[in-house]
């Protein structure tokens, strides 16, 4: 049953996506920091994130973002300083898998999309045929579409099953901010399926008076912390990772060829292990806090002109 509010969101997303780009950029931009971006002038990181999605086209992104494609890709580039999860599986349609020939933990999750997952334990009851829908349902998601992240629309939809790193506990999460090859800072993701934190270090692991999350739509350009967005600010020291300076070296190494790119990685066993790259962190509407701070990162972006 089609509930009025559900009619009312599909009637909206329908006419954002009908939108002019540019219109549509813009007002997803005042609506997270409550002012228009300078598209034409961009000086802020979130408003270069705004410029890249607009006009930057580089046929290597799509391939990198690809969750099962960039495999290869990196291990091309990085050589034997980083490793991908093992791929178990990778096609369209899940249940013609048969589940009992993969080790598990293992992770299942779409390879044109991002935020979707499904963790299989080793002690997990597995419901085959609702697993299977909602496989189906991913594969006919449009990832990105709205926010015009057209990075996502050259992907091949597939759902790939892979091992899951940290022997079935979801290990902490390393974003490497990479400007033109040279780390900036990292974020740090944990427990982002529990009570999700975040903290923000320098290279040297020391702890930033920063933050980037979620806005809540609200009157957020105060210039000061907003305590309802999300994640939270880590409450705790997070342990410097033993393998920092090897994220560090396979981060630029994939960073060397873009002006910007954020490079996920884990800690697994004392090796460390690509997950993903992204080149549009929270879409630039992510709140990111000082204004300075975000006026700061965009100095360092030095931003590819088409």
């Amino acid at each position: 049953m089609i509930t009025l509010r559900r009619l009312r969101r599909e009637l909206s997303n329908r006419m954002y996506l009908a939108l002019p780009d540019v219109i549509a950029v813009k007002f997803a931009f005042w609506r997270a920091h409550g002012a228009w971006p300078d598209v034409a002038n961009p000086k802020s990181f979130s408003e270069k994130v705004q410029y890249r999605k607009l006009f930057v086209r580089d046929e290597l992104m799509p391939r990198l973002v690809d969750k099962e494609e960039m495999k290869c890709l990196v291990r091309d580039i990085v050589g034997h300083d980083a490793f991908t999860p093992q791929t178990y599986w990778v096609g369209s349609d899940i249940s013609s898998m048969d589940f009992s020939l993969i080790p598990r933990p293992v992770v299942v999750k779409p390879t044109h999309m991002c935020d979707c997952v499904r963790f299989v334990r080793e002690e997990d009851a597995l419901d085959v045929e609702s697993l299977a829908n909602e496989c189906r349902s991913w594969l006919k998601g449009q990832y990105g579409a709205a926010n015009r992240e057209w990075v996502y629309g050259g992907i091949e939809p597939r759902i790939l099953i892979e091992e899951m790193l940290g022997d079935g506990a979801v290990p902490p999460d390393y974003k490497l901010w990479v400007f033109g090859g040279k780390v900036e800072l990292i974020q740090v993701d944990v427990a982002r399926f529990e009570r999700h934190e975040r903290a923000i270090y320098d290279t040297s692991w020391n702890k930033l008076p920063v933050s980037v999350c979620r806005p809540t739509y609200r009157r957020i350009w105060n210039n000061r912390p907003d305590a309802k967005a999300h994640p939270a600010p880590a409450t705790r020291e997070i342990p410097k990772p033993a393998t920092l300076d090897t994220m560090i070296s396979v981060a630029g190494k994939l960073g060397a060829m873009f002006d910007f790119v954020r490079v996920d990685l884990y800690e697994h066993r004392g090796r460390v292990a690509v997950g993903e790259l992204t080149f549009f962190p929270g879409s630039g509407l992510a709140r990111i806090w000082p204004k300075s701070f975000d006026l700061a990162l965009g100095e360092k972006w030095s931003l590819a002109t088409p």
